[in-house]
C-alpha cells in the first residue's frame, strides 16, 4: 500500500497543476511546485504515523497508517497541496488530544483547551473549520466528561489565537487586513450550496460510503471491541465521518477540504472492517475496493494532465 501511495504521488509530480472539477484552497505558492509538493508529502506521512502511533480504537492493528496514506494517494491533483496537507495533520494532532480525554486521570481542561486551540489556529487556514465545532462538543458528551467549566476552556483555547494574532496586529498598528479577511472567510464559509455535482465527486462518494456502510453494519452486529470506551469512541468515528460526508455534499465551496478532513475517520472504518476476522468475502472485498482506489487514482491522474 505505501509503495502504491508513493507511486501516484511521484507521478502525480510530471503533472502540472490544472483547473480540476473540484474546489480547492489556495496552496503555499510561494515555495515553488516542487517543493510545495515534497512539504505535502511530508505532512501526509507525518499524519499517517500519528494516526498508526495512535490508533483511535485498538493498539493491535498497525497498517491504519499505510491505509490513510494510501487513500490520500488516489487524489494526485490534490495531494500536492499544502493547505490540505497542514489542515490533515492538524486535525489529526487535534483528534488525538480529544481521543486522550477518554484516558483515565486525564486532565480535560488541559486537553480540550489545547484541541480547540488548534482549530483556532486552523480558522486562520481556512475558517471552514468551525464546522468542526460541533463534532468535538459532541464527543465530549459521547465520554461524559462535558461541563460548564470544560466548555468555558474549549471557548477560551478557540480565542486564544485570535487574541495572539489580532491582538498583535492591533499593538504593531497593523491594517486590520488580516481581520477583515477571516471575518469574510466566515461568512464564505457559511454560505451553503449543494457541493459539486462532477462524476469524479459522485465517484468520491461512493468510495467513501462503500467502506462506511459495510464497517457500520459489522459493528452493530459485532461485539468487538469489547471495551465500552473503545465501542463509543468507534461510534464516534462513524457519526463523524457520516457529519463530514454531509459536508462535504451540502457545502460546495468547502467540499474538497470536508472530503480529506473525513479520510482520517474512513480509514479507522477501512481498517476496523478489513482487520477483522478474514473470510474470503471479506477478502474479495478488499480487492474490489484497491481496483476502485486504483480506477479514481487513474482519473484523478487524467485530470492533472
Amino acid at each position: 500500500m505505501l509503495a502504491f501511495s508513493l507511486i501516484l504521488m511521484l507521478m502525480a509530480f510530471w503533472f502540472p497543476a490544472s483547473a480540476v472539477p473540484v474546489e480547492l484552497p489556495e496552496d503555499f505558492s510561494f515555495l515553488g511546485v516542487v517543493t510545495s509538493r515534497l512539504v505535502s508529502i511530508l505532512l501526509y506521512a507525518a499524519s499517517a504515523l500519528l494516526i498508526s502511533d495512535q490508533i483511535f480504537f485498538d493498539k493491535r492493528v498497525q497498517w491504519v497508517g499505510a491505509l490513510y496514506f494510501c487513500m490520500v494517494a488516489i487524489l494526485p491533483f490534490a495531494n500536492g497541496n499544502g493547505i490540505l496537507a497542514l489542515t490533515s495533520l492538524l486535525l489529526v494532532r487535534s483528534l488525538v488530544a480529544l481521543f486522550a480525554c477518554n484516558q483515565y486521570g486525564a486532565n480535560y481542561i488541559k486537553l480540550l483547551y489545547t484541541v480547540f486551540m488548534i482549530l483556532g489556529f486552523m480558522t486562520f487556514v481556512t475558517p471552514f473549520v468551525l464546522y468542526l465545532i460541533p463534532l468535538y462538543l459532541v464527543y465530549c458528551l459521547f465520554v461524559n466528561v462535558f461541563s460548564a467549566r470544560l466548555f468555558l476552556a474549549s471557548l477560551l483555547g478557540l480565542l486564544t489565537p485570535f487574541w495572539i494574532i489580532l491582538g498583535t496586529e492591533y499593538v504593531f498598528g497593523g491594517s486590520g487586513v488580516l481581520a477583515d479577511s477571516v471575518l469574510t472567510g466566515i461568512n464564505a464559509a457559511f454560505s451553503l450550496s449543494v457541493g459539486g455535482n462532477s462524476h469524479l465527486s459522485i465517484i468520491l462518494l461512493v468510495f467513501a460510503l462503500m467502506l462506511m456502510l459495510p464497517a457500520v453494519a459489522t459493528f452493530v452486529r459485532s461485539a468487538y471491541p469489547t471495551k465500552p470506551h473503545l465501542r463509543r469512541r468507534l461510534s464516534f468515528i462513524m457519526v463523524a465521518d457520516a457529519y463530514l460526508l454531509l459536508l462535504y455534499c451540502f457545502v460546495g465551496n468547502g467540499a474538497m477540504l470536508f472530503y480529506f478532513w473525513q479520510l482520517p475517520f474512513l480509514t479507522v472504518l477501512a481498517t476496523y472492517l478489513f482487520s477483522g476476522k478474514q473470510t474470503k468475502r471479506i477478502n474479495l472485498y478488499f480487492i474490489v475496493v484497491n481496483i476502485v482506489m486504483l480506477a479514481i487514482a487513474t482519473q484523478s491522474l487524467w485530470l492533472k494532465r
